[in-house]
């Protein structure tokens, strides 16, 4: 069963400066969810952070594989784990949107 109302973490630098710091406050925010329930990032993006990369799906995965989660970059643009993916229909098979770009890894997996 999936919650509608999300439970909300800021992504942002500050506070955060590092990858693992955001991982930790989405942690401690899945820690506190119902299976099923949202969680709803928002302010990520690479710059600020010491790695200078955005959130990989493979990453949000690890934190919640039974909660949709889906992180908000300060540009356009949204990081999301498995269950979101599935949620929202969008698998390898998808195709970029006519204004936009489904980022993939090498395998033409969503990530």
């Amino acid at each position: 069963m999936t919650t509608l109302m999300p439970l909300m973490v800021h992504c942002g630098t500050p506070p955060h400066k590092s990858i693992n710091s955001i991982l930790d406050a989405i942690s401690a925010a899945v820690k506190g969810a119902p299976k099923g329930q949202w969680i709803w990032g928002w302010g990520a993006g690479p710059a600020g952070l010491e790695e200078n990369r955005r959130l990989t799906r493979w990453e949000l995965d690890e934190l919640a594989p039974d909660n949709p989660v889906c992180i908000l970059s300060i540009v356009h643009a949204a990081t999301a784990n498995s269950a979101a993916l599935k949620l929202a229909g969008i698998n390898r098979y998808t195709p970029d949107p006519a204004t936009g770009k489904i980022l993939r890894d090498d395998s033409g997996e969503p990530n």
